[in-house]
């Protein structure tokens, strides 16, 4: 039909998402994630089977670990669409070495036929890097399941843990803070208050620790 007008190609998901340039920033994305959780999964405090540790605030290291493990669990969701979307492009760079290459093949004169050589070097180096691409991929998802079963294999004991430690600016009064009961203390939050205040305010009394002065100081 004469001035009819063609449907417009929808952009295919690896176009959507700017893969070609935009591929080498996503692994570095995803082999930070990798590193994070390791590194948060090796420095956990032991805890006893009954939830018990030498760390006051135990439980938010592995607070910590489940947050990331949540976040490196959707990564890997949208990984996959992009491993997807890398596998559906490599049938189109495919299709346009075969019709460079037969176009080539029907050229005898000189000139355009090195527009043609051209036209294939690049197309068959797309498609290349879009094999790479898919392996690199490929690579990448094993080690971030990987990484997120070996996160999952150490859990606290027992129960869910809970984040313990709340960060404060300058401006918040130690008093405001909600701390847990100190030994032989009551634990209400304003006797806790109250008496850690008091040992702050002793201990800051003392001055700066000298070297080798008994006790273990901090780096």
């Amino acid at each position: 039909m004469i001035g009819a007008v063609l449907p417009k190609e929808e952009p295919r998901l690896y176009q959507k998402e700017n893969l070609r340039e935009r591929f080498d920033s996503v692994v570095g994305q995803g082999n930070r994630s990798i590193e994070e959780l390791e590194s948060l999964r090796k420095y956990l405090p032991r805890v006893s089977p009954d939830g018990r540790s030498e760390c006051p605030f135990a439980e938010d290291p592995y607070t910590q670990k489940e947050e990331k493990e949540a976040e490196v669990e959707r990564r890997i969701g949208v990984y996959r669409e992009y491993a997807r979307a890398i596998e559906e492009e490599l049938p189109y760079t495919k299709r346009t070495v075969a019709v460079v290459e037969e176009g080539n093949e029907r050229l005898h004169h000189e000139q355009p036929k090195d527009h043609f050589d051209q036209a294939e070097l690049e197309a068959k180096a797309e498609y290349k890097r879009i094999v790479d691409q898919r392996q690199k991929m490929q690579d990448l998802l094993a080690r971030m399941q990987q990484a997120l079963d070996r996160s999952r294999s150490i859990q606290f004991p027992g129960r869910k843990p809970r984040k313990q430690f709340v960060p404060c600016s300058a401006s918040t009064p130690l008093q405001a803070l909600p701390l847990p009961g100190l030994p032989g203390r009551p634990s209400t939050a304003g006797g806790a208050a109250e008496g850690f205040q008091r040992e702050m305010n002793g201990l800051l009394s003392l001055g700066p620790s000298e070297p080798n002065g008994g006790g273990r100081r901090l780096a």
